[in-house]
C-alpha cells in the first residue's frame, strides 16, 4: 500500500486506510498477546525453581561440578532474558499489574540465589550451609505454589518469616549464609510493598525515571550525530532514491529492490551486515522451496492455500532468516499467478542481492554508526556509574541519610545501560562482553545486599556510623593484603558491621574485575 503512489484527491482515503489497518493490527496483537508476559513469567519462574532445586541437590551430594555449572549458566541466561523483557515494558512507562511486579521481584530473588550458588559451587559445603540450602529448597516450593495461585502472598510472607527465624539461629562464620538471608529478607520487603501499594506506587519506589535524562535523550536525538538522526536520514535518503529510480524507469518487480533497501539500512553497521546475510540466505532457501512446491502444485487455489499457510507460519518466526524464507515463498507465490515462476525467481534473487549490497554500502559510507564503538562507550559509562553508586551510597551512610531518588536513579541508569550492552552483544557476540554483563549482574546483586545492610545499620547504630565509615574508607582506598583483611574483620565484634565491610570488599573486587575485562573489550571489540 505504501509503495503504490496515489493522487492528492486519493490521499485522504490512503491515510484513513493506513490508520484503520494500523489500529486493526494493534487490536489483533493486543488480543493475541494478552497476558503473554504474565504467562511467560510463570513458566520462567517454575523452570528456574526446578533448576535451582536440582543445583542444590547436586551441591549437597557433592556431585558433578560440570552439571552444576551447566544448570547455573542456563538459569542465569533464562532469568536475564525474562527480567530484560519486563524492564522493556517499564522503560516504556507501561503500567504493569501487581502480579507481574511480584513475579519480577521473585525473579530477582531467584537470580540472587543463583549467583550465590555460583560463588560457592567449588567450595566444600559445611553442615550449617547444607541446612540453609534445604530451607531455601522448601521456600522455593512455597513460591512455586504461590505462582500456581495455590497460596496467597500473605502465606509466602509467613513462610519467609519462618525461614528467617530458623536461619537467625545460625552463628556461622560462613558469609554466604547471611547473603542468602539477605536475599530472602529483600524478597519479603518487596512482597509486602507490592501487597500494600498499587502498581504505580511500587514502580515509583523501585523504578525511578529521571525526566531530565529523558529531555537530554530527546535533545541528543535531534543532534546530527545521534543514532536516531543518522538512521532516519540514511534510511529516508536511500529508500527515496530507490523508489524514484524504480518508478522513473518503470522496473518490473522493482519494489523488491526498495523493500531490500529499507530492510537492510539499519541503525548500526554490524546489525545491517547480520541482517543482510540472513536476508540473502533466507531468500535463497525460500526460492528453492518455492521452485519445488510450485512446480509440483499447479492449481491456483492450492497455491493460494500454500501462501496462506506460509503467511501464518511467518507470524511465529523470531529469527529474520526464517521470516525471509516465508516472505520469499509468499511474495513469489502471490506474483506467480499468470507469470513464469523461473523468471520471478531470477528477478527476486537479483533485486534482493542488489538492494542488500547497496544498503550495506550506504550503512558504511552515509553517517556510519558502529555498534562496537557505542558499546565500548557504554562499558566505560557503566564503570563510571559503578563508582558513582558506591560514592553516593558512602556519602548517604556517612550523614545517616536515607536512600534517595538521586541514588536510585543512578542505579537504574546502570541497570538500563548494562541491558543495552547485553542487547548489543546479540549482534557483536563477544564472550568478553558477556562476562562484563555477568560481573555487572553480580555488582547489582551485591549492591542490593549492601543497601539493605546499610538501612539496618543506620537504624541500629545511628550514633556510631563514623567508626564503620572510616573502616569502609580504608578498605576502598588502600591496597591491603588478604591476611590484613582477615585480621581486620576478626577484630570486629558486630556481625552487621562485618557483613557491610565484606559487601564493600566484594563490590570493590567486582569493579576491579570489570575494569580488567573492559581493557580487553577496548582492544578486541
Amino acid at each position: 500500500m505504501l509503495y503504490t503512489p496515489v493522487s492528492i484527491n486519493e490521499l485522504p482515503t490512503r491515510l484513513v486506510s493506513l490508520i484503520f489497518c494500523g489500529l486493526f493490527i494493534m487490536t489483533v496483537q493486543m488480543i493475541a498477546n494478552k497476558n503473554k508476559l504474565q504467562k511467560q513469567s510463570k513458566v520462567t519462574i517454575k523452570t528456574v525453581i526446578e533448576s535451582i532445586n536440582e543445583e542444590i541437590v547436586l551441591m549437597i551430594n557433592n556431585d558433578s561440578i560440570e552439571s552444576v555449572n551447566n544448570l547455573n549458566s542456563k538459569t542465569y541466561d533464562t532469568l536475564k532474558e525474562h527480567i530484560s523483557d519486563v524492564y522493556k515494558r517499564l522503560d516504556k512507562n507501561i503500567e504493569l499489574p501487581v502480579s507481574l511486579i511480584q513475579s519480577l521481584f521473585i525473579c530477582q530473588f531467584l537470580e540472587s540465589v543463583n549467583l550465590i550458588l555460583e560463588e560457592v559451587k567449588n567450595n566444600t559445603i559445611n553442615e550449617e550451609f547444607t541446612y540453609i540450602l534445604n530451607k531455601i529448597k522448601a521456600l522455593l516450593c512455597n513460591i512455586d505454589e504461590f505462582i500456581d495461585r495455590n497460596i496467597t502472598v500473605d502465606d509466602v510472607i509467613l513462610k519467609i518469616d519462618e525461614f528467617l527465624i530458623a536461619s537467625e539461629k545460625s552463628n556461622s562464620k560462613y558469609y554466604k549464609i547471611y547473603e542468602l538471608q539477605g536475599c530472602v529478607s529483600l524478597l519479603k520487603e518487596d512482597l509486602i510493598l507490592s501487597k500494600e501499594k498499587n502498581s504505580k506506587e511500587v514502580c515509583k519506589k523501585y523504578f525511578v525515571s529521571n525526566a531530565v535524562d529523558r529531555l537530554n535523550d530527546l535533545k541528543n536525538n535531534l543532534n546530527k550525530d545521534s543514532l536516531k538522526f543518522t538512521f532516519a536520514f540514511r534510511g529516508a535518503l536511500i529508500t527515496s532514491i530507490g523508489v524514484f529510480v524504480v518508478a522513473f524507469f518503470n522496473i518490473p518487480h522493482g519494489k523488491w529492490l526498495v523493500f531490500s533497501l529499507s530492510s537492510i539500512v539499519q541503525p548500526y553497521l554490524e546489525s545491517g551486515q547480520t541482517k543482510g546475510r540472513e536476508r540473502i540466505l533466507g531468500t535463497i532457501i525460500g526460492l528453492i522451496i518455492f521452485e519445488i512446491l510450485f512446480s509440483i502444485v499447479t492449481d491456483n487455489s492450492m497455491r493460494a492455500f500454500i501462501i496462506l499457510i506460509v503467511g501464518y507460519i511467518s507470524n511465529y518466526q523470531t529469527e529474520y532468516k526464517y521470516q525471509m524464507i516465508c516472505t520469499t515463498i509468499s511474495a513469489l507465490g502471490a506474483a506467480s499467478i499468470g507469470n513464469n515462476i523461473n523468471e520471478l525467481s531470477i528477478s527476486r534473487i537479483f533485486f534482493v542481492l542488489l538492494g542488500t549490497i547497496i544498503a550495506l554500502y550506504a550503512n558504511k559510507v552515509i553517517l556510519p554508526y558502529k555498534m562496537s564503538d557505542v558499546t565500548k562507550n557504554e562499558v566505560k559509562n557503566s564503570l563510571s556509574l559503578n563508582e558513582q553508586i558506591l560514592a553516593k551510597l558512602y556519602n548517604t551512610g556517612l550523614v545517616n541519610g536515607t536512600i534517595n531518588n538521586d541514588l536510585k536513579d543512578v542505579i537504574t541508569q546502570n541497570i538500563r545501560l548494562n541491558k543495552k550492552i547485553y542487547f548489543n552483544n546479540n549482534i557483536l557476540l563477544s564472550d568478553d562482553l558477556n562476562e562484563f554483563v555477568h560481573k555487572q549482574h553480580i555488582f547489582i546483586n551485591k549492591l542490593r545486599f549492601l543497601v539493605n545492610n546499610f538501612k539496618k545499620y543506620t537504624n541500629k547504630n545511628s550514633s556510631h556510623n563514623l567508626v564503620l565509615f572510616y573502616d569502609i574508607d580504608m578498605l576502598l582506598n588502600k591496597d591491603i593484603s588478604t591476611k590484613d583483611i582477615i585480621d581486620f574483620l576478626n577484630n570486629i565484634d558486630d556481625r552487621l558491621s562485618k557483613l557491610i565491610l565484606i559487601n564493600v570488599l566484594e563490590l570493590k573486587e567486582t569493579i576491579i574485575e570489570s575494569k580488567d575485562i573492559s581493557k580487553v573489550i577496548y582492544k578486541t571489540l
